[in-house]
């Protein structure tokens, strides 16, 4: 009987360890997952405000940035690229629309696209 007891400790103890050992992987993989997220410095966006769109990577060092409309030839005259950041200045309903930041890595290229809404008065 004692020893069927120590089996089941031995065992008990194993798994556990296991266990974490399982958790510990899954936890790496997940922080080792590249990803893009964007934010916004405010919501709503009013005609005339300043909005600043936030492209945040998680991943390797010295990622390169780039912005884009999707569909149109280049950003609006009233945009200035700060790397991750794009700034529009006295935003205008016609800014309204699609925005991708484009995240050039040694793990590949990544996109993320946000449709910025600007409210008339």
């Amino acid at each position: 009987m004692l020893r069927c007891a120590k089996q089941d400790i031995h065992f008990l103890i194993l798994r556990s360890i296991l266990t974490d050992i399982a958790n510990m992987h899954n936890s790496i993989l997940a922080a080792a997952v590249p990803s893009v997220s964007i934010e916004v410095s405010q919501d709503p966006i009013n005609i005339g405000d300043t909005v600043d769109i936030h492209c945040t990577y998680t991943g390797t060092r010295n990622p390169r940035y780039r912005w884009m409309r999707p569909n149109h030839v280049s950003l609006p005259t009233n945009a200035q690229e700060y790397g991750n950041v794009l700034r529009l200045t006295n935003v205008v309903v016609s800014d309204s629309g699609p925005y991708r930041c484009t995240v050039d890595t040694s793990e590949g290229i990544l996109a993320k696209d946000f449709n910025l809404i600007v409210h008339g008065n």
